[in-house]
């Protein structure tokens, strides 16, 4: 059986190496290639593999007596290799626990629990023998994965022929060893073909069960699982550069200034890249523009690894540096953007479609947020009125008269006992004191500088008004009142004065103003 398996395999080769040079349509590479997936090679290691895994079932159900351990040696490798065929025919995506951990906890299994059988064996030298072969077919497989896969030769970094032929002579390795074992537990034939079609009927089982729950595993199971794995909390979809790969989760650490961050980001290709590419990682002030921290890096990602899927997915990390004078209790986006690296430039990669919201065509909006600054202590009778959702107005000062038509300043003062949830806008309404029509200003408190969802528990702030005076205006004392109130429906938010009152309005008497011609 191993020798069969290798004539067929230098038969693929031969194949594939006159694909490869000829380019004839006869002979496409689609069908011979030997790095893909659903192809003649990969059809045949798959076999390899379910015949690998039969013969394990049939020394695990070998009549007569038998330790319960070395069944469950036999059944644990069958089910190992059963699943190994799966993934080598790609029908559960690879990467939902990364190749090299997988292959890592396979060999400590095929190593320790072979060693321990073979000492098991010590006069059965021909037992021993076929057990010595399974973890000499893990180094083949380990060699293969660890170094051909990744491997430069002459310059030459395509080495997938090699990589397979090492990889098939692991299989046959272990193929000679569990038939051996087999030959030598039931050398009678008449319990060896229905012992052997008994362990091909659990293989295809295992197969079938498989195959009938993928739509499940991949729709529902896999994504949540991958993305715990990976340990990305935030979910998005966003195609870049032209259809190349997509942006598919996102994370960050706390950014504090002073302090080092990290910012990683989900990729999945969408095809095959022929560039290589970097992303920015930036903190831009919402209120003017300007970028208060900002990363570069090279991607590293090997285009011809990269391979089409979330099953193939890559986690880039950035770090994020903070300067220690980054302006705090300012409202920031955390962007991302990507760049082609072409040898004579970075030109920028387009954003093609996005979920989340765009700066401009080339930067993605991951998340907005404020770099804190340290909290100050106060008490809840200082406020001059509390709100109900925890925001407190400190104070305000206002002139006591102004002319008309000139600029009038007043200053709030602001803080909160606890973190904001939606955006609430100021009013200031100036009301005539012997009656008629008032006159209002309404902006949102601290303004674009930090809106109210930013807020956060401990924030102290404070924001000049500065604004003109109608040149009409009537003269006349004016009586000031302030309050919040959501713009989508133009409820005020209650509130409650510093002697302890709750005004019907929901407004804070703020004094008197005279308005002078």
């Amino acid at each position: 059986m191993a020798i069969l398996i290798v004539v067929i395999h230098v038969l693929l080769l031969g194949i594939y190496l006159i694909a490869v040079l000829s380019g004839t349509p006869l002979l496409p590479l689609t069908l011979w290639h030997f790095d893909e997936e659903y192809t003649v090679p990969s059809v045949h290691s798959t076999v390899q593999l379910v015949l690998l895994a039969n013969l394990c079932f049939l020394n695990a159900m070998a009549p007569g007596k038998c330790r319960f351990l070395k069944r469950l040696y036999w059944f644990a490798h069958g089910v190992g290799f059963t699943g190994f065929s799966l993934l080598e025919y790609q029908t559960f995506p690879k990467y939902l626990v990364p190749g090299g951990l997988l292959m890592v906890l396979f060999g400590i299994l095929v190593v320790t629990s072979s060693l321990t059988m073979i000492l098991r064996h010590r006069t059965d030298v021909v037992r021993r023998f076929c057990l010595l072969l399974l973890p000499v077919s893990l180094g083949f497989w380990a060699f293969a994965y660890f170094l051909l896969d990744y491997a430069t030769i002459w310059g030459n970094t395509r080495v997938e022929p090699l990589e397979e032929t090492v990889e098939m002579l692991g299989t046959a390795f272990a193929l000679a060893g569990a038939a051996g074992y087999a030959a030598a537990s039931l050398p009678r034939r008449r319990i060896l073909v229905p012992g052997f079609l008994a362990s091909t009927c659990l293989t295809n089982a295992i197969l079938l069960i498989s195959l009938l729950a993928v739509p499940i595993w991949e729709e529902n199971i896999f994504p949540e699982a991958r993305f715990l794995w990976l340990g990305i909390g935030n979910r998005i979809n966003a195609d870049i550069g032209d259809g190349a790969f997509a942006l598919r989760g996102w994370d960050h650490t706390n950014l504090e200034p002073g302090k080092h961050g990290r910012v990683q980001v989900l990729l999945q290709a969408i095809r095959s890249l022929d560039f290589d590419f970097g992303l920015s990682v930036q903190l831009i002030d919402q209120g003017n523009g300007n970028t208060t921290a900002v990363t570069n890096e090279l991607s590293g990602i090997k285009s011809r690894k990269w391979t089409p899927g979330l099953g193939s997915a890559t986690i880039l990390r950035a770090p994020l540096f903070v300067p220690e004078t980054a302006p705090t209790n300012r409202a920031q986006w955390l962007t991302v953007s990507f760049w082609k690296n072409d040898g004579d430039g970075f030109p920028p990669l387009p954003i093609d479609s996005s979920d989340y919201p765009l700066l401009g065509d080339t930067h993605v909006i991951l998340d907005e947020l404020v770099l804190q600054e340290p909290t100050g202590s106060f008490g809840q009778d200082d406020a001059l009125a509390l709100f109900a959702n925890g925001f407190a107005l400190q104070r305000a000062d206002l002139p006591e008269s102004v002319q008309a038509g000139e600029t009038i300043n007043v200053e709030f003062q602001w803080r909160s006992n606890s973190d904001g949830e939606e955006d609430w806008t100021q009013f200031l309404h100036f009301v005539p004191q012997t009656g008629g029509a008032l006159w209002n200003v309404d902006r949102y408190p601290l303004g674009l500088r930090l809106p109210t969802r930013l807020w956060y528990a401990g924030m102290q702030s404070s924001e000049r008004w500065s604004f003109t005076i109608p040149p009409d205006l009537a003269a006349g004392t004016y009586r000031v009142y302030t309050g919040l109130y959501r713009l989508a429906d133009l409820q005020r938010l209650e509130v409650t004065l510093a002697e302890g009152q709750q005004p019907d309005d929901r407004s804070i008497p703020l004094g008197s103003v005279s308005i002078e011609n």
